[in-house]
């Protein structure tokens, strides 16, 4: 019995010993992944996340996201600091700034466990690499469309296969706030109207680049100036809500009260926030060609990455991360989880499952095909820099509020970009 009762304490020994010795023999990794959007891509990336780490027990992924205002500062703060994540949602426009501070990302070409197959090669080569180097995978195919709510065509009795032009925009814009003075045809935060005033002064002037390589402004004051005009004149005729109205919501224009009351009919936005329009089921969308001058040579419609996701050069599970975005971008899982939260898939194979699945949105399809078939030069780093943007925001200000003429912000913004892209220019 003794024999007996030592021969159990001994294999419990055993037991616990191993036991013990496993967990140590095969510690648990962790992975931080920061990224912004609204509630549905949150909720379809936790799932996706959640999916992998059933897959995966010895990884474990923490997620670090919330809302678009702040992101990118935060993100520089962390990325000097020393303290960023291991996988990282950036913004495609923000790759030049970024890199200037330093190499913070790793190249994604170096990695075996990353199968690139799946992606159009001139795609990453024009709007992901960064001196031939792999920075980000695409989320997604984005592109510049105007969103239409359908019930507010109805009752103003638009026709949502109007061909809209400049002057078109105007003409039934008015005419729908004189039928309703709280109703507005268009609503569009400080980055919509900067936008729409880009796509008319290319489209008008056929400038390819708002900024040129060389340093130069591709823009000049009698272009500028006429856009800024334009842009009042869709304020004094009552077409698009007030400046003062619209800056209460920048970069959520989605969550106006207006938009869900019904007082608002289109918003010029990306195919990848389509979702964010829907209100959770609660509106009906039709996607529409932003307005498109006849005779364009230039369209100035943007196509280009949703969002580029990055692996920080400083993380210590670089492998493990790349194995991730891996099964991220090109498994069957992934895809039914992610949807189209963060756009239009990048991969053929994702896509297929989406179609397959029946969970390919059709005004995010509708809206990408307009997009593409319609496309302007992608933009180059100069043009999308932070602070000749947060510039240009000002003086989109000045113009709004009435505070400078068309004619005075066009010479005052030309002269402050001109000194700016001099400083850029001598800090090569």
């Amino acid at each position: 019995m003794k024999h007996s009762f030592k021969a159990i304490l001994v294999v419990c020994l055993f037991a616990v010993l191993f036991g013990s010795m496993s967990s140590y023999a095969a510690p648990q990794k962790t992975l931080r992944f920061m990224w912004w959007g609204g509630e549905t891509r949150h909720k379809a990336t936790i799932d996706a996340i959640e999916l992998y780490m059933k897959k995966n027990p010895g990884v474990k992924i923490i997620g670090e996201y919330g809302g678009f205002s702040g992101y990118q500062q935060k993100l520089l703060t962390q990325l000097v600091g020393g303290t960023a994540a291991d996988i990282i949602q950036i913004d495609q426009p923000w790759v030049a700034d970024l890199m200037s501070q330093g190499d913070l990302f790793a190249d994604l070409y170096r990695f075996k466990e990353l199968k690139l197959n799946g992606f159009n090669k001139n795609f990453l080569k024009s709007q992901c690499e960064w001196d031939k180097k792999l920075v980000g995978l695409p989320t997604g195919m984005n592109g510049l469309i105007y969103v239409a709510n359908t019930d507010f065509m109805a009752k103003h009795k638009i026709s949502l296969n109007t061909r809209w032009d400049w002057d078109k925009l105007v003409e039934v814009g008015a005419k729908v706030h004189r039928q309703n003075s709280n109703d507005y045809l268009l609503d569009m935060d400080l980055t919509q109207i900067q936008q729409m005033i880009i796509m008319h002064v290319k489209q008008h002037t056929g400038a390819k680049y708002w900024i040129n390589a060389d340093y130069t402004p591709g823009f000049d004051k009698a272009g500028l100036a006429a856009a800024f005009a334009y842009y009042q004149k869709l304020q004094s005729s009552g077409a698009i809500l007030p400046l003062k109205d619209s800056i209460l919501f920048n970069l959520k224009s989605e969550q106006n009260p207006r938009w869900a009351n019904g007082q608002i009919g289109i918003n010029q936005i990306y195919v990848s926030t389509i979702a964010q329009y829907y209100l959770d089921g609660k509106m009906k969308l039709e996607a529409m060609l932003p307005a498109l001058m006849r005779g364009a040579k230039i369209s100035g419609i943007t196509v280009r990455p949703s969002q580029l996701l990055v692996i920080n050069k400083k993380s210590g599970n670089a492998k493990e991360a790349a194995h991730f975005l891996n099964w991220f971008f090109n498994s069957k899982e992934a895809a039914v989880a992610l949807k189209t939260e963060r756009g239009i898939p990048a991969t053929t194979s994702a896509i297929k499952t989406l179609e397959q699945n029946k969970l390919l949105d059709s005004n995010m399809a509708k809206g990408i095909n307009l997009a593409v078939k319609n496309a302007g030069p992608p933009e180059n780093d100069l043009s999308t820099n932070k602070e000749l943007t947060t510039t240009f925001e000002e003086y989109i200000q000045l113009v709004g509020y009435n505070k400078l003429s068309p004619d005075e912000a066009a010479t005052q913004m030309l002269r402050d970009t001109r000194a700016k892209l001099a400083e850029l220019k001598s800090q090569r």
